[in-house]
C-alpha cells in the first residue's frame, strides 16, 4: 500500500494549522493591543497564544474524529472559536443566563448549517479563513504602531527642577499624612447622574468627622498614572517630561519619572516614615524600597486571565462551584487584595515609632472589576 507523499501531508495540516493560528494569533493580539505599553508588553501574549492554537488543535481533531470531513471540521472549529471569545461582549446586553443560552442556540444553529448544508459550509469557510487573516493583521499592525507611537530615549528625561528649594518643617508642625487613591470613586453628582445613587450620608459623615470635602475639585488628568505622577511630583507632567511628538501615547517615560517624586524625596528629609501600599502595577512611586514598607498587593491580571474573562469559562465555574470559589477565580483574589490593602492601612496607622509617617494607599476600588459582594 502505497503512502502519501509528505509534500501532500504537509499542505493538508499547512492549511489546517495557519487558519487556526491567524484566528488565535487575532483574538491574542486583540486582549494585548487594549493595555500594550502599559501594563503588558506584546511577548506576554505568545504563552496564550500557543494554548488558544492548542485547544483549536484539540477541538479539530474532535470534530474531525465525528467523521464530518476536514474541511467541515475546521469551519466549525473557527466558528465556534469566534463565539465562545465573543462571549464577554453578549453579556453587555444580556443576563449570565440569557447570554449562555444565546450562545447555546447559536453554536447549535451554525453546527447544523455547516453540518448540513456543504455550499453554506464552504462560504463560511472562506468567510472565516479571511477574517482569521484580516483580524491578526489588523491587531498586530496596530501594536506595531502603538510601539512606533511609545519610541522614546528614556536617558533623555531631564533633571528634575528642585521646586521646594531649601524648605523646611518645624518638628512640632510635622502631622501623620495619610494619601488614599480610592481609584475610580466618583463625586456624588456623578453617582447621581449617571446611577441614580445619592452618595450624600457618606460625605455627610466624613463632614461631621470634621474632613473637608473638595466639591469643586477638579483632576488635571483623565488616567490614574498621569494624575498621580502630577500629584506626586508637585507639577504638571507637560512642564516636568518633554516629549518627541504630540501623538505619542506611552505613559512609561511619565511612570519612570513617577519613581524618584519629589514630594517623597521631601517628606524622606524632613524625617518622615514612609508606608507605600501600592497596586502591583508600574504605575506607583517606589523611591527607595531599602526606606519604605511596601506590601503591594498582586492586583494585576495576565493576558491569559483578560482572555479567559473574554469567555464563558468562569461564567461555568460559578454556576458549578458558585462565585466564592478560591480556585481559577481572579475576581475573588481582586477581591481579597482589595480587603489585604484596608488591612495594611489599619497596621499603619498603628504607632510604631516618634516619627511622622506617610502612608499612601492605591486601592483598585471601586475600579472595574467590580467585586464587591464576591
Amino acid at each position: 500500500m502505497l503512502s502519501k507523499p509528505k509534500t501532500e501531508t504537509g499542505a493538508k495540516r499547512s492549511s489546517v494549522a495557519m487558519p487556526l493560528l491567524c484566528m488565535s494569533a487575532g483574538i491574542v493580539l486583540e486582549s494585548v493591543l487594549a493595555r500594550v505599553g502599559t501594563y503588558w508588553e506584546a511577548w506576554e501574549g505568545i504563552v496564550p497564544l500557543l494554548a488558544v492554537w492548542a485547544g483549536q488543535g484539540v477541538l479539530f481533531g474532535l470534530l474531525s474524529a465525528l467523521k464530518i470531513g476536514r474541511a467541515a471540521a475546521l469551519t466549525l472549529t473557527m466558528f465556534l472559536t469566534i463565539l465562545i471569545f465573543q462571549y464577554s461582549k453578549i453579556l453587555t446586553d444580556f443576563s449570565q443566563r440569557d447570554a449562555l443560552l444565546l450562545m447555546a442556540l447559536i453554536m447549535a444553529l451554525g453546527g447544523i448549517l455547516i453540518f448540513r448544508f456543504p455550499k453554506f459550509e464552504k462560504i463560511m469557510g472562506s468567510v472565516l479563513v479571511t477574517y482569521a487573516a484580516l483580524i491578526a493583521a489588523y491587531h498586530g499592525a496596530m501594536i506595531l504602531m502603538s510601539y512606533q507611537h511609545m519610541r522614546y530615549d528614556r536617558s533623555a528625561l531631564p533633571p528634575k527642577e528642585e521646586l521646594l528649594g531649601k524648605t523646611a518643617v518645624s518638628p512640632d508642625r510635622m502631622p501623620d499624612i495619610y494619601f488614599i487613591v480610592q481609584d475610580a470613586y466618583a463625586f456624588n453628582e456623578t453617582l447621581l447622574r449617571l446611577f441614580g445613587y445619592d452618595n450624600s450620608p457618606f460625605l455627610d459623615g466624613l463632614k461631621s468627622k470634621r474632613f473637608y470635602i473638595a466639591d469643586k475639585s477638579r483632576s488635571s488628568y483623565s488616567q490614574t498614572m498621569l494624575s498621580i505622577s502630577s500629584t506626586m511630583n508637585l507639577n504638571y507632567l507637560q512642564d516636568d517630561v518633554r516629549l518627541p511628538h504630540a501623538r505619542f501615547s506611552d505613559r512609561r517615560p511619565a511612570a519612570d519619572y513617577f519613581l524618584r517624586p519629589r514630594l517623597l524625596r521631601f517628606l524622606k528629609d524632613q524625617g518622615y516614615d514612609l508606608h507605600i501600599m501600592t497596586t502591583g502595577y508600574a504605575l506607583d512611586p517606589a523611591f527607595n524600597p531599602a526606606v519604605m514598607n511596601i506590601r503591594a498587593p498582586t492586583f494585576k491580571t495576565t493576558v491569559a486571565e483578560h482572555l479567559i474573562t473574554r469567555t464563558p469559562f468562569y461564567a461555568v465555574l460559578n454556576a458549578a462551584f458558585g462565585p466564592r470559589r478560591a480556585f481559577l477565580n481572579p475576581y475573588r483574589e481582586h477581591y481579597e487584595d482589595v480587603k489585604r490593602e484596608y488591612r495594611n492601612l489599619q497596621e499603619a496607622a498603628r504607632p510604631a515609632s516618634a516619627a511622622p509617617k506617610f502612608v499612601y494607599a492605591h486601592v483598585l476600588a471601586p475600579h472595574p472589576p467590580f467585586v464587591f459582594g464576591a
